[in-house]
């Protein structure tokens, strides 16, 4: 239509879940399979269909006649990227526009690739889980002459079962998300349509004029969006209250239920990396330091500057140096110079002789080198971890969140030393992971969260066992229970995560008992407070270690070859290194004289000990039978399959066992993993005497993940030998005791420790 201004929409990245779950809520989100062979104008008019025949009841307006051609006469058009979904450099914003495209083409011709309409609708910021996303906005822009379209109309059922016509459906979403960011978010106040009656037969009252939408990059003035394959949230229609000058802009809602939609977020999703290119783990330094240049894609700057950092007059000392290079890239907003391709780490001895230009002098080089590098990168965020409690939030499993200082009601008044400080934590958390260093003790799962965008939905029931077996299984019989089930089993969890009485919960009903299991996931993993602290929010800005190319580090874990949940478990998994990384943090009780002697007896060696079998098992390398782990490997979980890849590397035997002991392969200064062989008799072994008796006989393991406790049985360790001697192979003895010892761990990763 001529005179008609041509309108843009944001497309949401960082707050993708939110609005997603905003747009369900009102009933503008849809999930269908669909043939390839369905055109656009059929796609748009099931939409329609199904709008108008949803809760809401919308009603469009009639714009017969406002076409040429009457077939494309339809109240919703598809939207197309701009700029093929490349995010504007003055705001890192995508955008989206009316297609210019056929409605008589069908979706296989729309996402052919190399074809001339592949690159307007497909892109990694369009594909989501398993979906490919189809945007739908209101095509007819108002029209210049001053006469305007009738608005579309929706119904909202209210409490009392009266109904509510709105034709501000606009303002009620994009009045909460204003622009894409968390920091932008709700930068304006709520807008609503003044006047609108209760109606108990669903009556519509006149309209009234918009508000004009906040000037930049912003929330489009009337769209209307429709996608296929997002989240969900439940609505409040309270009104969200911001105090003036808040950086506090917008009130997030958990999804009303979870995990209860199959493969509707699987593991493995991985989107097509900005270079069209996954990586494999040993290739994880060089990418992220080169993306973070452009040396892998097209805006390619070809004279990277070096990164140079001096310090001392020990490695703590340069530690520092480079800490305050990091807080620097924080305050900027730019990380780039901090991930130089090329960089020289050098511990130096300072004299007292100033440089020429009044500058202390550097002296001579102690020492230089990547493996200075590592333990600067290390020290720097041991800095955060010998402060505990003042950055780190202890949850489920030994791991930890963000510590928050303030509440949400108050979170504008943190200092902004506090915020700084949590940007550079988030940094160098970052850091760690891009060196292939876990950063304990920071849960994979929080970092999974934020690196999806804050999408609860992201931590699925599979990723949840492999980290919290217990809080999954907690949360699955919560759910299984229904609104009507006996809640005092839960009271430990409700007291210990949400400061709260059972007692409260006693009047749920179905909708509510969805709810609850969100939250609890959400504050066993995440915390209490909405991701959008600004304390959470500090962190994120520093974990993405923005560059000015565009570059974000949460596109790395998403683009790693087997997926973002193999990357988090295999940078957990190497992280303990060796035996002699691990010897300072064992606590083996001594076996008693009677278990000595009598494994003397049986090898004929004076003097021979139980520890020491599991020393040497330790201090080996690789699978002692590879015939016998091969009938196992049915019974291991994905995590343990990933590693055994890497069995012949160095440290293999120690990564596991620390794994299976602690529920993590990173232990911190203090803390012990305590070892003793026991016989049946020990009351810690077994929940009961039957039990433990079983167990012996199976050889079976005692692991308490929560105490670092394991417990070997003697009893089934002396039948060991005594059998294999009696074959006539003495060499088989050491196969065999380390293969038993190999397959109890790996069968312990995973499971449930004993409670």
């Amino acid at each position: 239509m001529q005179g008609q201004s041509r309108r843009d929409y944001l497309l949401y990245r960082e707050l993708r879940g939110s609005f997603s779950e905003a747009l369900e809520n009102h009933g503008l989100l849809f999930r269908q399979l669909m043939p390839c062979t369905v055109t656009l104008n059929a796609l748009i008019s099931d939409i329609v269909d199904r709008m108008q025949n949803s809760p809401q009841a919308y009603i469009f307006p009639d714009i017969s006649g406002s076409h040429i051609i009457a077939a494309e006469a339809v109240p919703l058009q598809p939207l197309e990227l701009i700029n093929n979904g490349k995010p504007r450099a003055s705001t890192n914003a995508v955008h989206l526009r009316v297609a210019a495209i056929p409605l008589s083409m069908t979706l296989a011709q729309m996402i052919q690739p190399g074809g001339s309409f592949y690159k307007r609708f497909v892109n990694d910021c369009t594909i989501e889980d398993d979906h490919l996303v189809i945007h739908l906005g209101d095509g007819i822009s108002p029209p210049t002459s001053g006469c305007r379209l009738e608005p579309l109309i929706f119904h909202e059922t209210l409490p009392d079962g009266r109904r509510r016509a709105h034709r501000c459906i606009s303002h009620r979403i994009y009045g909460h998300f204003p622009s894409d960011s968390f920091a932008g978010a709700g930068a304006s106040e709520v807008v609503t349509s003044d006047g609108e009656d209760v109606e108990d037969d669903g009556a519509t009252v006149p309209p009234t004029s918009p508000t004009p939408s906040p000037a930049g990059d912003t929330a489009p003035n009337s769209p209307i969006r429709s996608a296929i394959g997002l989240a969900r949230t439940p609505h409040s229609g309270a009104p969200i209250l911001r105090p003036s000058g808040s950086t506090l802009l917008a009130l997030h809602f958990l999804p009303g239920t979870i995990w209860d939609r199959p493969n509707s977020f699987p593991a493995s999703f991985q989107p097509t990396p900005p270079d069209g290119h996954h990586f494999q783990l040993d290739d994880l330094p060089r990418i992220v330091y080169e993306r973070a240049h452009g040396l892998t894609g097209a805006a390619t700057d070809p004279t990277p500057p070096k990164l140079v950092v001096s310090g001392g007059p020990d490695v703590a000392g340069l530690a520092d140096a480079f800490r305050d290079k990091v807080l620097k890239c924080c305050d900027e907003g730019d990380f780039t110079d901090v991930l130089s391709p090329s960089r020289t780490f050098r511990i130096t001895q300072t004299t007292g002789n100033p440089s020429p230009d009044g500058t202390p002098s550097q002296g001579h080089t102690l020492s230089v080198g990547s493996g200075v590098e590592r333990e600067v990168l290390h020290l720097a965020f041991q800095h955060y971890r010998d402060a505990g409690a003042r950055w780190f939030l202890p949850r489920a499993d030994g791991f930890a969140t963000i510590s928050v200082s303030q509440s949400t009601t108050t979170g504008r008044h943190i200092s902004p030393l506090r915020l700084r400080e949590l940007r550079c934590l988030g940094a160098l958390a970052a850091l760690m992971l891009a060196n292939r260093m876990a950063p304990t003790p920071l849960d994979p799962l929080f970092l999974h969260y934020l690196v999806f965008n804050c999408n609860l939905h992201s931590l699925t029931p599979a990723l949840c066992a492999e980290w919290h077996p217990d809080l999954r299984a907690l949360i699955q019989s919560w759910l299984d229970m229904g609104p009507q089930g006996d809640v005092t089993p839960f009271q430990s969890h409700f007291s210990s995560y949400h400061d709260r009485q059972i007692a409260c919960m006693s009047d749920r009903d179905e909708r509510s008992h969805k709810a609850i299991a969100a939250e609890m996931l959400h504050v066993s993993v995440i915390g209490p407070e909405p991701p959008e602290h600004p304390e959470l929010q500090a962190f994120l800005a520093g974990f993405r270690l923005p560059c000015r190319n565009g570059f974000r580090f949460c596109e790395i874990p998403r683009a790693f070859s087997r997926g973002p949940a193999a990357f988090w478990s295999m940078i957990w998994h190497t992280h303990m290194s060796s035996f002699a990384a691990l010897e300072d943090h064992l606590d083996i009780v001594a076996p008693s004289s009677a278990m000595c002697l009598a494994l003397a007896n049986e090898l004929g060696e004076p003097g021979a000990s139980p520890t020491d079998f599991l020393i040497k098992f330790l201090k080996g390398e690789g699978i002692p039978d590879a015939d016998a782990l091969q009938n196992a490997r049915g019974c291991f979980t994905p995590s343990v399959l990933s590693q055994l890849e890497h069995a012949a590397e160095p440290g293999f035997r120690v990564r596991m066992f620390t794994l299976a002991v602690t529920g993590s392969t990173s232990l911190a200064p203090n803390d012990t993993i305590r070892v003793e062989f026991v016989t049946g008799a020990n009351i810690e072994y077994g929940p009961d005497g039957s039990a433990a008796d079983s167990m012996i006989e199976q050889g079976k393991f005692s692991i308490r993940t929560c105490y670092r406790q394991l417990l070997i049985p003697f009893t089934y360790l002396r039948k060991l030998v005594r059998r294999t001697l009696a074959s006539g192979d003495r060499d088989r003895v050491r196969v065999n005791v380390d293969n038993w010892f190999l397959l109890e761990i790996l069968n312990a990763i995973g499971g449930h420790s004993m409670l």
